[in-house]
C-alpha cells in the first residue's frame, strides 16, 4: 500500500455529530464544548410513514457505508454476506450514516455549501422507508440521535453567511410533524436517557437544559459551556472560561451537579482534551500527555469520575498521523471492565494500527493485531474491528484473525463506515 497523507479533524460534542450519538453508547471521544461538526439546516421534520419495526433482521454485525457514488446508504453484514442498497439518491454530499441508538432507524443529513446553504436530512427504518425528512435553507452543523431512538435534535445557521447567520437547535420526531425550536441555542448534548438536552443559549451565553417531557427550560449558571453528561446523567462536564485560541482551546473542566449545582473541578479534561466515557459515565480514557517516541502519540490515563481518582495505563501510547486521535479509535467495553485503543503509525511504505486492550484498572495490557489500515472502527461487542486503508472497507476479530475484504471504492465520506449499534 503506498503512502498516503492522512489529515483528520475530529470534533467532538460529547456526541459528536459524525458519532452521532448514536453509537453503542460505549463512550463518547470529546475534545472541546465548541463543535463544528457537519453542516447542518432547518426546517419542520415531515413524516412520511410512521415508525415501525423493520422486517430487515440482522443484528451487531451489520455495517452502514455510503456506496461508490457517495449519494446511498449500502448495508452489508461482517461476513460479507446481505449486501443491499438501503436508500435511492437521498443521501446525495451527505454526512453519516447515522445509526439510532437502537439500530433500528438510520439517517444522512448534508447542509449544501457555504454559498448555498440548503440543510436536507432522511430518517429511514431498514426496509428504506422514509420516516422523517427535513429540508431547509440554512446552515447544518450537526446532527444527533436521542437514546429513545424516535427524537433527534440538529444545529443550524440560518442566515445569508455563516458568520453572522443565527444558531438555532430543532428537535425532530419520527413518529410525527413536531418540531421543537430552540432559538439562539448551540452545541447540544442529550442526557444518557434521552430526556433531556443540554444546550448553550447564546444570547446570555447560558448553560439551558430543556426537559423533553415538560417542555420546560432551565437555565444554568452563566459562563459555562456544556462538554458531555457524566455520572449516569447526575452530572454534566462543562467548560468554563472558555476561549479558542489559534491552536486549540482555553478553558477549565468541571463536573457540575445538576440537581446541586455543586461543582467539582477536573483539571485532568481542561482544554479540549481528548476523552472517552465508558457508557455509565462512570469512567474516562483520556489523552495524558505527549508519548516519549519518535513516531509522536499520547498516552492513556483511566479517570474514575466518581473518586477522581487518576490511573495510567502502563505502556499505552496511541498516536495518528494527524493533530486528533480518530473518535473511534479508543472504546471501552460494554461493562466498562477492559478498554481497547488502535495505535496508527505511518512509514514511508506503509500506515498500520496496533490494536491494544487494558482493564480499565490500568494493568494486563496487551497487544492484540497489526492491521494495516488508516481508519478503524471496533464492533459494538469488541470482538471485531472495521477499517479502512484508503481504497476499500474490511473487516477482522479484534485479535487479527479471519481477515475480511468486504467494499472496494466505498464512499469517499468520513467515516468511511458505522457498525449496527447492539440493541
Amino acid at each position: 500500500m503506498k503512502r498516503i497523507v492522512v489529515v483528520l479533524i475530529v470534533s467532538l460534542a460529547g456526541v459528536a455529530a459524525f458519532a452521532c450519538n448514536g453509537g453503542d453508547g460505549g463512550g463518547a471521544p470529546t475534545s472541546s464544548p465548541a463543535s463544528t461538526a457537519t453542516p447542518a439546516g432547518t426546517s419542520t421534520p415531515s413524516s412520511s410513514a410512521s415508525a415501525t419495526s423493520s422486517t430487515v433482521v440482522s443484528g451487531a454485525g451489520e455495517i452502514a457505508y455510503f456506496g461508490p457514488d457517495g449519494a446511498d446508504i449500502w448495508l452489508i453484514d461482517a461476513d460479507g454476506s446481505g449486501q443491499r442498497k438501503l436508500t435511492e439518491g437521498q443521501c446525495q454530499q451527505a454526512a453519516g450514516p447515522f445509526w439510532s441508538r437502537g439500530g433500528d432507524k438510520i439517517a444522512c443529513a448534508s447542509g449544501g455549501t457555504s454559498d448555498a446553504p440548503q440543510t436536507k436530512i432522511a430518517v429511514f427504518d431498514l426496509d428504506g422507508k422514509t420516516l422523517a425528512q427535513v429540508e431547509q435553507q440554512a446552515f447544518l452543523r450537526s446532527f444527533a440521535w436521542s437514546a429513545d431512538g424516535h427524537h433527534f435534535v440538529y444545529a443550524i445557521a440560518e442566515g445569508e453567511a455563516l458568520d453572522t447567520a443565527r444558531p438555532t437547535l430543532v428537535i425532530g420526531d419520527t413518529d410525527s410533524e413536531a418540531a421543537v425550536r430552540l432559538e439562539d441555542a448551540q452545541d447540544p448534548r442529550w442526557s444518557p436517557d434521552g430526556t433531556q438536552l443540554a444546550y448553550m443559549k447564546t444570547a446570555g451565553e447560558e448553560l439551558t437544559i430543556y426537559d423533553l417531557a415538560s417542555g420546560q427550560a432551565n437555565a444554568l449558571p452563566q459562563g459555562l459551556h456544556p462538554v458531555a453528561w457524566a455520572l449516569g446523567g447526575k452530572a454534566l462536564l462543562v467548560a468554563a472560561g472558555y476561549k479558542q485560541q489559534d491552536v486549540g482551546f482555553e478553558y477549565e473542566a468541571s463536573l457540575l451537579d445538576v440537581a446541586s449545582g455543586e461543582m467539582t473541578r477536573v483539571a485532568e479534561l481542561d482544554n479540549g482534551t481528548q476523552f472517552w466515557l465508558t457508557r455509565d459515565g462512570q469512567k474516562a480514557a483520556f489523552a495524558a500527555g505527549k508519548a516519549e517516541r519518535t513516531e509522536g502519540g499520547v498516552t492513556i490515563s483511566i479517570l474514575d469520575l466518581a473518586t477522581h481518582t487518576v490511573t495510567p495505563i502502563e505502556g499505552a501510547v496511541v498516536g495518528y498521523p494527524s493533530e486528533a486521535i480518530p473518535g473511534d479509535h479508543i472504546a471501552f467495553s460494554a461493562d466498562g471492565a477492559f478498554v481497547y485503543w488502535i495505535d496508527v503509525v505511518a512509514s514511508d511504505q506503509d500506515i498500520s494500527g496496533t490494536i491494544y486492550r487494558a482493564r480499565s484498572d490500568g494493568s494486563g495490557s496487551t497487544q492484540l493485531a497489526v492491521l494495516s489500515g488508516i481508519v478503524f472502527n471496533l464492533s459494538p461487542d469488541r470482538t471485531k474491528v472495521l477499517y479502512y486503508d484508503g481504497t476499500g472497507l474490511s473487516v477482522a476479530g479484534v485479535d487479527g484473525s479471519d481477515v475480511r475484504s468486504l467494499v472496494q471504492g466505498a464512499g469517499g465520506r468520513w467515516p468511511p463506515a458505522v457498525w449496527r449499534p447492539l440493541p
